[in-house]
C-alpha cells in the first residue's frame, strides 16, 4: 500500500492544500505514477460528488436492473445539462443557473395566477 502526501504547486504550505492519496495497488512503481492514475480518475470522482450532493444520487433506493439503467441516463442527462448550462461547462454554475432559472419561473407562474384572479385553493391544488 502507497501514501502519497502533497501540496498543489501553487498552495505550498497553505492551510486545508494538503492531498493524501492512498493506494492499494502494490504494482504501481513510483509516486508519479499513483498521482497520474488519480489525475486521470479525478473527474470520476468530482462527477460523483456533484451527483450526490446536488442530484441526491445517493437517496434513491432502486433494486431492479433496468430501473438502475434508467436512473443513471437521467442523472447523466441532468448532469450534462448543468454542465451545457454553463460558458466553461461547470456543473455547479450550471446547476445554480438552472435553479435560479426555475426559481425565477415559479415566482412569475404565482405572480401571473394571483394577477388573473386565481383562487389560491385552485394554486395550491396545481403545486400539491
Amino acid at each position: 500500500m502507497w501514501i502519497v502526501i502533497c501540496y498543489p504547486v501553487s498552495a505550498f504550505g497553505q492551510e486545508k492544500a494538503l492531498r493524501t492519496f492512498i493506494c492499494t495497488n502494490a504494482d504501481l512503481a513510483s509516486d508519479e505514477e499513483i498521482l497520474n492514475l488519480y489525475a486521470v480518475r479525478w473527474e470520476i470522482e468530482v462527477y460523483f460528488r456533484d451527483c450526490k450532493n446536488k442530484l441526491a444520487f445517493d437517496k434513491y433506493q432502486i433494486r431492479s436492473a433496468n430501473d438502475i439503467k434508467r436512473f443513471w441516463l437521467i442523472s447523466s442527462l441532468a448532469y450534462l445539462l448543468a454542465c451545457l448550462e454553463s460558458p466553461s461547462f461547470n456543473f455547479s454554475e450550471g446547476y445554480a443557473s438552472i435553479s435560479q432559472t426555475i426559481f425565477i419561473e415559479r415566482v412569475s407562474f404565482i405572480f401571473d395566477f394571483a394577477q388573473s384572479g386565481g383562487e389560491k385553493s385552485a394554486l395550491l391544488a396545481m403545486v400539491a
